[in-house]
């Protein structure tokens, strides 16, 4: 897989280009090829594609802090994807759905700064607030998150992240098919038996 810098839609996405029409779901997966578990939110969308790919957007970046806010004209919900360092509250291939809600995210959710900052140490939280500011932030964003263990170089997971990568792509599908659901007036499909 290439290396991507900024949002791709990739194979399988929407349509493109001026005439495209805006699905009213954007799904981002953040995260750095090559870095081990921070690949986490491209796999988690990548596996999305197969599921939903007809009905959302699916795009992929290294650099959410400045590609989060791209596009988003005519979405209603976005649904980003990454990695999260292993915490007591969150273990090692332990997940969670955080529903963002500007302003309210404290200072133990944003990582260190470098003395310099640049687009390329800017996060999801930043691109959230830069979508805000742009007042371009959709009216639900849901943030899933997947602890993992393993940031350095390299191509596997940790068996943790492993181990928990199908039950995201399952839990976000439904997730989304369910909200889907919900503003076409219809059942939500995961109360069906």
């Amino acid at each position: 897989m290439a290396r991507q810098n900024s949002l791709d839609p990739g194979s399988g996405s929407s349509e493109s280009g001026p005439v495209a029409r805006a699905r009213p779901v954007r799904v981002v997966g953040c995260g750095r090829h090559h870095r081990c578990d921070d690949q986490v939110g491209l796999r988690v969308a990548a596996g999305l594609r197969e599921l939903l790919a007809d009905q959302v957007e699916i795009a992929l970046t290294e650099a959410p802090g400045a590609d989060l806010a791209a596009g988003l004209e005519g979405v209603r919900l976005l649904v980003v994807l990454d990695a999260a360092a292993t915490t007591p509250a969150l273990p090692a291939g332990a997940w969670k759905r955080i529903e963002y809600v500007p302003g309210e995210t404290g200072p133990a959710a944003r990582p260190a700064r470098a003395a310099t900052v640049s687009a390329h140490s800017l996060g999801v939280l930043d691109g959230l607030e830069l979508a805000r500011a742009l007042a371009v932030l959709p009216g639900q964003v849901w943030i899933y998150v997947l602890a993992g263990t393993d940031f350095g170089y390299g191509e596997d997971f940790s068996a943790e992240v492993s181990a928990a990568l199908a039950d995201l792509v399952e839990q976000v599908h439904r997730d989304v098919e369910g909200w889907l659901s919900e503003q076409a007036g219809e059942p939500d499909p995961r109360l069906r038996v």
